[in-house]
Formats: structure tokens, sequence, C-alpha cells
């Protein structure tokens, strides 16, 4: 479960620079300036993306004095802060246009560009009070997206219910090289399938069987201090839901537990005092997340070696497949 490398923060740039969206706002720029700002090799103000054949190492542009744009692969993040904004009290970016470049297989979300700094930033300048406040605060963040209550919640997964969202899903968040766990109709279809797999694989034993009893709810899904913003009045604001959709209670939990790792990785540095704070956050769950772990490594890690190949999209865009290697 991957962080976006350059989330709203970054999408600051440096105020000493002569900007060329400098006192524009989003409302004057068309649809077909924002497309070209993406796909062109440079940003408004010149900055070079050679690091990324479309978005360089930003996935997140500031192209307007009030506004943002980040490209997608689904239409998730912008279905998600519709949603959250609708029916929470979450600081979110709100959407202002979604632009569809077919050509690409690409979303553009254009939204509210906020003004902060990643809690990842200021967490060292805080004290034990101050991180158990944030942590209480993130905390009424999950029950209220636990709360939410829409049609969608009973379908498992993204909330983008496109082809392409289950593909992610199923090879992102399951590890499954074949693609067969990104979309069910309901949770008792994909706990069936698991189930079956489980069996087909001789780990009942190891894993034993899984249930539908677990409420879905809406999971952020890649909770970490990146993606976290604290504003001048220090409000938290959460961004980056591209990852984002409906999944058993005990999942926010085990996804913040895998990203710690990164999180440690990318800083640096170890975040012992962030790692004890995630209980707090999302609750005790941790029979169920070992688990989870434990079926995904026993039924997707015994299989044979496999390795990535290109294949084509209808669209003329590029995934990765798999195929066995003899």
């Amino acid at each position: 479960m991957s962080s976006e490398s350059v989330n709203q923060e970054e999408a600051t740039l440096a105020e000493s620079k002569a900007m060329r969206w400098q006192g524009r706002k989003e409302k004057s720029f068309t649809d077909e300036d924002i497309v070209e700002l993406v796909m062109c090799n440079t940003t408004p103000d010149g900055l070079a993306k050679a690091d990324h054949p479309y978005l360089g190492h930003r996935t997140v542009i500031r192209f307007a004095e009030d506004a943002v744009v980040k490209a997608v692969y689904t239409r998730t993040e912008a279905l998600v802060l519709a949603m959250v904004a609708e029916h929470t009290s979450i600081p979110v970016p709100k959407v202002r246009r979604v632009l569809e470049v077919k050509r690409r297989g690409l979303y553009l979300v254009v939204m509210d560009f906020i003004r902060g700094r990643q809690l990842a930033a200021v967490w060292g300048e805080l004290s034990e009070e101050e991180k158990e406040q944030v942590a209480q605060t993130l905390q009424g963040y999950v029950h209220q997206l636990r709360k939410v209550d829409v049609p969608r919640r009973r379908i498992p997964g993204y909330v983008d219910e496109g082809d392409r969202a289950a593909w992610f899903m199923s090879r992102v968040v399951f590890n499954d090289d074949d693609g067969t766990l990104g979309k069910f109709a309901t949770q008792q279809e994909l706990v069936d399938r698991m189930n079956e797999l489980t069996e087909l694989n001789g780990s009942v034993e190891v894993v034993g069987r899984f249930d539908a009893s677990n409420p879905l709810v809406l999971t952020h899904n890649d909770l970490n201090g990146r993606n976290v913003l604290v504003d001048e009045d220090k409000r938290l604001w959460m961004v980056d839901w591209s990852e984002s959709g409906f999944f058993p209670e005990f999942w926010e939990g085990l996804a913040m537990q895998l990203q710690l790792a990164n999180e440690e990785h990318v800083q640096n540095r170890k975040l012992s005092d962030w790692g004890k704070l995630m209980t707090m956050i999302c609750g005790e769950r941790q029979a169920e997340a070992s688990k989870f772990l434990t079926w995904r490594t026993a039924v997707y890690h015994r299989r044979p070696r496999k390795e990535a190949v290109p294949i084509e999209l209808p669209d003329g865009d590029y995934l990765m497949s798999i195929e066995e290697v003899e």
C-alpha cells in the first residue's frame, strides 16, 4: 500500500520564484489548460518532471493559487472526497472538477489547495500531550468514517467499482497475481472465495475460515503522517484518498501497520511513538489483522514463481500482467 510520494503540502512551490499561476484562480483555467499542464514535461513554474512519464516525482501539482490537480488511475479519490464531505465533518479538500484523459487512462482530480505542513514534518516538534491530542482527533475521524452508511457500503473494495480499480485491489491489497479477488458484489462472495482458496491451498488448519460477521466500513487505507496536513489553525486535514474503500473494521489498523515500515524507510528514522498510537486511533483489532496476514502469506506466497509482463489495454495504456515462469 503506497503513499503518494508528494502530497498537497509539497505541492506548495517556492514562494520566492516567479510563478506563472501567481494571481490566477482555478476558474481561469480551462479543462484543456489543466490537461496540458499535467501532460507536458514541466509544471507551471518550469520544474521538470523527468522522473515519471507523466508527472515526474510529483502526483500533486499546484497550478493555481487556490487549487491543485492530482492524476490517478481510478475515480476512487474523487468519489470518496465527495462522500466524506457529505457525511462527516472531517476536513478534506473540496473536489472542483474531475477530468478524464482517456488516451492515458488517467483521471485528473482538481481540488482545493490546503496550506499546511505534513504531520510527519511537525511530529518531532510536538509534545507528548500534543501527540496524544492528534491521536484522539484522528480516532474521531476514523470513528466518523466507520459511521458512513451509504448503499455502496455493502460492496467490499475500493469505492470505484470499475475494472481497473478491481485489478489494483486484487494485486495491491490481496497480493493476488491472478486478479481474482478484486470485484465482488457482496462481502459474502469475497469471504466464500477466500475460503475456497484456503481449501485449495490446504491451509485450513493454519488459517481457519473467514466469515462476513465484521461489517464493512469506510476506510482511508493509507493513514500516515504524510497524508495528514496541519493548517495554521492546527486543524488536521486528511488527504490522499486514492486507495480508500469499504473493508472490515480491522483494516485501517492493518494498513497503518503495513505502512509504518515504509514511512520509517522514507523518513530514515524510527517512528516508535507513532506506532504506539495506532491502537488508540484504530482500536484493538490485532487478532483479525494477524489472521488476514497469515492467510495472504499462506495462500499466495506458496505459488510458483511468477514474473510481470506488460499487456496493452483497449485504451492503449499499459498495465503489468503476471505469467508463471516455466
